[in-house]
Protein backbone atom coordinates (compact mmCIF):
# COMPACT_ATOMS: atom_id res chain seq x y z
CA UNK A 1 0.00 0.00 0.00
CA UNK A 2 1.16 3.58 -1.17
CA UNK A 3 1.99 6.02 1.90
CA UNK A 4 1.64 9.65 1.52
CA UNK A 5 1.65 12.51 3.73
CA UNK A 6 1.10 16.43 3.60
CA UNK A 7 4.13 18.79 4.45
CA UNK A 8 3.58 20.60 8.09
CA UNK A 9 6.58 22.96 8.09
CA UNK A 10 6.33 23.01 11.53
CA UNK A 11 7.38 19.48 11.65
CA UNK A 12 9.94 19.61 8.70
CA UNK A 13 13.96 19.76 9.60
CA UNK A 14 15.58 23.10 7.65
CA UNK A 15 17.75 20.90 5.17
CA UNK A 16 14.49 19.02 4.53
CA UNK A 17 12.29 21.84 3.78
CA UNK A 18 15.71 23.49 1.78
CA UNK A 19 15.73 20.28 0.00
CA UNK A 20 12.17 20.32 -0.50
CA UNK A 21 12.31 23.70 -2.67
CA UNK A 22 14.84 22.93 -4.57
CA UNK A 23 12.92 19.91 -5.49
CA UNK A 24 9.93 21.94 -6.36
CA UNK A 25 12.13 24.33 -8.53
CA UNK A 26 13.62 21.49 -10.47
CA UNK A 27 10.33 19.40 -11.29
CA UNK A 28 8.67 23.10 -12.30
CA UNK A 29 11.25 23.87 -14.54
CA UNK A 30 11.15 20.15 -16.19
CA UNK A 31 7.43 20.71 -16.87
CA UNK A 32 7.98 23.54 -18.36
CA UNK A 33 11.33 22.68 -20.76
CA UNK A 34 8.59 19.73 -21.70
CA UNK A 35 6.05 21.63 -22.52
CA UNK A 36 8.71 23.70 -24.53
CA UNK A 37 9.58 20.84 -27.09
CA UNK A 38 6.02 19.98 -27.47
CA UNK A 39 4.93 22.65 -29.84
CA UNK A 40 5.02 23.47 -33.50
CA UNK A 41 8.20 22.22 -35.44
CA UNK A 42 9.27 20.09 -32.07
CA UNK A 43 6.09 18.53 -30.87
CA UNK A 44 7.61 15.34 -32.88
CA UNK A 45 11.59 15.49 -30.92
CA UNK A 46 9.71 13.13 -27.73
CA UNK A 47 7.96 10.46 -29.74
CA UNK A 48 11.51 10.19 -31.81
CA UNK A 49 13.32 10.10 -28.92
CA UNK A 50 10.60 7.28 -27.08
CA UNK A 51 12.00 5.02 -30.05
CA UNK A 52 15.36 3.61 -28.08
CA UNK A 53 16.49 4.28 -24.23
CA UNK A 54 19.62 5.47 -25.94
CA UNK A 55 17.15 8.23 -27.54
CA UNK A 56 15.93 8.94 -24.41
CA UNK A 57 19.05 9.30 -22.61
CA UNK A 58 20.80 11.02 -25.49
CA UNK A 59 17.60 13.42 -25.51
CA UNK A 60 17.77 13.78 -21.56
CA UNK A 61 21.49 15.08 -21.46
CA UNK A 62 21.91 16.72 -25.01
CA UNK A 63 18.92 18.62 -24.58
CA UNK A 64 16.41 18.31 -21.40
CA UNK A 65 18.79 18.74 -18.13
CA UNK A 66 21.33 21.83 -19.67
CA UNK A 67 17.83 23.66 -20.11
CA UNK A 68 16.60 22.82 -16.63
CA UNK A 69 19.76 23.68 -14.96
CA UNK A 70 20.35 27.11 -16.77
CA UNK A 71 16.45 27.96 -16.07
CA UNK A 72 17.58 26.97 -12.18
CA UNK A 73 20.74 29.17 -12.60
CA UNK A 74 23.14 25.73 -11.68
CA UNK A 75 25.75 24.20 -14.02
CA UNK A 76 25.84 20.70 -14.99
CA UNK A 77 28.33 17.95 -15.18
CA UNK A 78 28.17 15.03 -17.23
CA UNK A 79 29.85 11.73 -15.57
CA UNK A 80 30.18 13.40 -12.45
CA UNK A 81 32.44 11.86 -9.94
CA UNK A 82 32.13 12.96 -6.24
CA UNK A 83 35.02 14.14 -3.94
CA UNK A 84 34.08 12.90 -0.86
CA UNK A 85 32.67 9.59 -1.83
CA UNK A 86 34.21 8.43 -5.59
CA UNK A 87 30.50 7.83 -6.74
CA UNK A 88 29.77 8.93 -10.05
CA UNK A 89 26.61 10.01 -11.22
CA UNK A 90 24.90 10.35 -14.49
CA UNK A 91 24.62 14.08 -14.35
CA UNK A 92 25.22 16.42 -11.63
CA UNK A 93 23.53 20.48 -11.24
CA UNK A 94 25.25 22.33 -9.10
CA UNK A 95 27.42 25.64 -8.20
CA UNK A 96 30.84 26.01 -8.43
CA UNK A 97 32.58 26.75 -5.07
CA UNK A 98 35.54 29.01 -3.13
CA UNK A 99 38.01 26.35 -4.82
CA UNK A 100 35.91 26.39 -8.62
CA UNK A 101 35.33 22.63 -8.13
CA UNK A 102 31.31 21.90 -8.29
CA UNK A 103 29.06 21.74 -5.19
CA UNK A 104 26.24 18.91 -6.00
CA UNK A 105 23.04 20.18 -5.35
CA UNK A 106 21.06 18.04 -7.57
CA UNK A 107 22.20 14.50 -8.05
CA UNK A 108 20.47 12.55 -11.22
CA UNK A 109 20.60 9.12 -12.59
CA UNK A 110 18.40 7.37 -15.25
CA UNK A 111 17.37 3.76 -15.98
CA UNK A 112 15.42 2.02 -18.58
CA UNK A 113 15.29 -0.95 -17.05
CA UNK A 114 13.58 -0.53 -13.32
CA UNK A 115 14.56 -4.36 -12.64
CA UNK A 116 18.08 -2.76 -11.74
CA UNK A 117 16.83 -0.27 -9.70
CA UNK A 118 16.68 -1.77 -6.14
CA UNK A 119 20.45 -2.77 -6.27
CA UNK A 120 21.95 -0.38 -8.17
CA UNK A 121 20.30 3.22 -8.69
CA UNK A 122 18.85 3.86 -5.74
CA UNK A 123 21.91 2.79 -3.27
CA UNK A 124 23.73 4.67 -5.43
CA UNK A 125 21.87 7.83 -5.08
CA UNK A 126 21.51 6.92 -1.40
CA UNK A 127 24.95 7.45 -0.96
CA UNK A 128 25.43 10.56 -2.77
CA UNK A 129 26.23 14.12 -0.89
CA UNK A 130 23.76 16.68 -2.16
CA UNK A 131 20.11 18.26 -1.21
CA UNK A 132 18.18 16.44 -3.94
CA UNK A 133 18.68 12.82 -5.47
CA UNK A 134 16.67 11.90 -8.39
CA UNK A 135 16.09 8.83 -10.26
CA UNK A 136 14.71 8.66 -13.93
CA UNK A 137 12.91 5.95 -14.95
CA UNK A 138 10.93 4.63 -18.21
CA UNK A 139 8.57 1.84 -17.48
CA UNK A 140 4.86 1.25 -17.33
CA UNK A 141 2.91 2.71 -14.67
CA UNK A 142 -0.41 1.51 -13.90
CA UNK A 143 -2.08 2.00 -10.78
CA UNK A 144 -0.60 -1.94 -9.95
CA UNK A 145 2.75 -0.67 -11.01
CA UNK A 146 2.99 2.49 -8.98
CA UNK A 147 1.72 0.55 -5.68
CA UNK A 148 3.78 -2.48 -6.12
CA UNK A 149 7.12 -0.26 -7.10
CA UNK A 150 6.92 2.47 -5.20
CA UNK A 151 6.35 0.54 -1.89
CA UNK A 152 9.46 -1.78 -2.46
CA UNK A 153 11.61 0.85 -3.75
CA UNK A 154 11.08 2.97 -0.52
CA UNK A 155 12.05 -0.30 1.68
CA UNK A 156 15.48 0.07 -0.19
CA UNK A 157 15.68 3.64 0.30
CA UNK A 158 15.03 2.81 4.07
CA UNK A 159 17.43 0.18 3.76
CA UNK A 160 20.12 2.26 2.31
CA UNK A 161 20.24 5.46 4.26
CA UNK A 162 21.34 6.52 7.83
CA UNK A 163 18.65 8.79 8.74
CA UNK A 164 21.13 12.22 10.07
CA UNK A 165 23.69 10.98 7.77
CA UNK A 166 21.66 11.19 4.91
CA UNK A 167 19.65 13.77 4.32
CA UNK A 168 17.70 15.78 2.08
CA UNK A 169 14.92 14.36 -0.63
CA UNK A 170 15.00 11.65 -3.10
CA UNK A 171 12.89 12.27 -5.69
CA UNK A 172 11.22 10.34 -8.46
CA UNK A 173 10.54 10.50 -12.02
CA UNK A 174 8.44 8.10 -14.19
CA UNK A 175 8.11 8.72 -17.63
CA UNK A 176 5.38 6.16 -19.08
CA UNK A 177 3.60 6.08 -22.44
CA UNK A 178 -0.28 4.23 -22.37
CA UNK A 179 -1.23 2.75 -24.46
CA UNK A 180 2.27 0.39 -24.19
CA UNK A 181 3.38 -0.45 -27.72
CA UNK A 182 1.49 1.93 -30.11
CA UNK A 183 2.51 4.58 -32.41
CA UNK A 184 -0.28 7.04 -31.38
CA UNK A 185 -1.05 7.35 -27.15
CA UNK A 186 -0.40 9.89 -24.15
CA UNK A 187 3.12 10.23 -22.83
CA UNK A 188 3.73 11.33 -18.67
CA UNK A 189 6.14 12.42 -16.56
CA UNK A 190 4.87 11.84 -13.09
CA UNK A 191 6.83 12.44 -10.24
CA UNK A 192 7.00 11.48 -6.42
CA UNK A 193 9.58 12.35 -3.41
CA UNK A 194 10.50 10.88 -0.25
CA UNK A 195 12.12 12.44 2.68
CA UNK A 196 15.69 10.59 3.15
CA UNK A 197 16.10 11.31 6.89
CA UNK A 198 12.06 10.38 7.49
CA UNK A 199 11.55 7.49 4.93
CA UNK A 200 8.78 5.87 6.73
CA UNK A 201 6.82 8.81 6.59
CA UNK A 202 6.18 7.57 2.92
CA UNK A 203 6.11 9.09 -0.55
CA UNK A 204 4.15 11.88 -1.46
CA UNK A 205 1.12 12.22 -3.62
CA UNK A 206 1.74 11.94 -7.62
CA UNK A 207 2.09 15.31 -9.41
CA UNK A 208 1.64 15.27 -13.43
CA UNK A 209 4.62 17.00 -15.05
CA UNK A 210 3.84 17.18 -17.99
CA UNK A 211 1.04 15.12 -20.33
CA UNK A 212 0.99 14.82 -24.15
CA UNK A 213 -1.55 12.95 -26.12
CA UNK A 214 -0.05 12.35 -29.74
CA UNK A 215 -3.38 10.87 -30.83
CA UNK A 216 -4.83 14.33 -30.84
CA UNK A 217 -4.18 16.44 -33.47
CA UNK A 218 -2.06 19.97 -31.89
CA UNK A 219 -1.59 23.43 -33.44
Amino acid sequence: MIQHFEDKKSKVPPYADEASGLWGRFTGELGRRLREYCHGPHQDRLRIAWNSPTGRTHYYGGCLLPRVAHGLGLMISYEFRCMHTGERYDWVLGEHGNNRELMPQILIESENDVENVCNEEIPHLCRGVGPVKVLMVCCPWNQRDEEKRLDEWRAVINKNCTPGLQRGVLGLIVAHWFPENSEEGILKFDSYSLDIDRPNTGWTAKRTLFEWDYARPHT
